[in-house]
């Protein structure tokens, strides 16, 4: 009897031991996959941030995180992108990531979560706290000196241009339009005629167009920095106006949405193009070793390449290339 209640008791306590293994191992799973990042962009219905969130919504998969982002709708919107923020705070995601509707008015709640100990990236729409420990972007002035030095070359260092700067109060468009405007001022026979700061809507930037081609009827250089929204108000007014691709030099930045084909056809002269989706990746990555105590830089840069009708199909599009249904599928996300 002793023998076999002994051999009955070793048995239940292997039992209960292989069970508390295989309990403790889900438990572990579970606690690693629970983990959430929040991520906030200014603008979800531009096609750039929508490659940006191919990026992280793959590269979360791939590292076993669940994300959800948050659509301000507009850089006018800071209340709603505070709001956003507030929520996410509540709610305890475990990571934040904030492209910022502006400088400094979301300084208060950013620096509200990093007292209390959420990690967060600040990526590519920089924000202005000294307690930010990790940024994320391109490099914004060499992004606006390359269009500088882009342009001053196609007009031959004469030129009157329009300077289309973006959406007021966004550092990313401030710094651009800084560093162009750096590298024209060493040309004195080329004239910025104009400068208007312009939300991301194309029916804005058609109509701003359309009434400086009448204003500045000898004007022969535009340069603006908000990607497919400025292209193809830009655009549109150019055909509208029954120019001829290339009569006005025009240089814009990124290579998303309708951009590839407008450079195809020569209404875009060149633009700079950045890298969305290899941004959006590093950046979750970057919150994932936060979350887990890791290290990380005070900022990551990913790189910028002209892109020009003779070079569009021979440069390396990895780093902002999404597939051919992404568009429609995102768009599905976000409703």
């Amino acid at each position: 009897m002793d023998t076999k209640f002994r051999k009955c008791k070793v048995l239940t306590v292997a039992i209960l031991f292989l069970a508390g293994v295989l309990i403790l191992g889900l438990t572990l799973d579970t606690l690693a996959a629970a983990k959430k990042v929040a991520v906030f962009v200014p603008s979800g219905g531009h096609t750039y941030f929508q490659q940006k969130m191919y990026g992280y919504i793959t590269e979360a998969e791939k590292l076993g995180l669940e994300v959800k982002i948050f659509d301000a709708g507009s850089y006018a919107n800071l209340d709603k992108q505070i709001g956003q923020i507030e929520d996410a705070i509540t709610v305890k995601y475990d990571g934040l990531i904030v492209n910022a509707v502006s400088l400094d008015g979301l300084n208060p709640i950013i620096e509200r979560a990093i007292k209390m100990g959420i990690p967060l990236v600040n990526e590519d729409i920089l924000a202005s706290s000294p307690m930010i420990k990790c940024r994320t972007s391109e490099d914004s002035y060499n992004v606006g000196r390359m269009q500088g030095i882009f342009l001053v070359e196609m007009l031959k260092g004469r030129g009157k241009v329009l300077n289309l700067m973006g959406p007021p109060g966004a550092d990313i468009f401030m710094v651009r339009a800084k560093a162009f405007k750096d590298y024209v001022s060493k040309y004195p026979q080329i004239k910025i005629v104009a400068e208007h700061q312009l939300q991301h809507d194309v029916g804005l930037y058609t109509k701003t167009m359309d009434d400086s081609l009448q204003a500045f009827p000898d004007m022969n250089g535009v340069v603006s920095y908000s990607g497919s929204p400025a292209a193809l108000g830009v655009s549109n007014a150019l055909m509208a106006a029954r120019k001829k691709p290339g009569e006005i030099i025009y240089v814009n930045v990124d290579l998303d949405g309708e951009q590839p084909r407008l450079v195809r056809e020569g209404w875009i002269t060149g633009t700079i193009m950045c890298e969305p989706v290899g941004l959006a990746r590093a950046s979750i990555r970057l919150v994932k070793d936060m979350i887990d105590g890791k290290p990380v830089p005070a900022h990551f840069y990913t790189k910028e390449m002209l892109v020009t009708k003779a070079t569009i199909d021979v440069v390396d599009q990895s780093g902002q290339w999404v597939p051919d249904d992404w568009y429609t599928k995102v768009r599905e996300y976000l409703k």
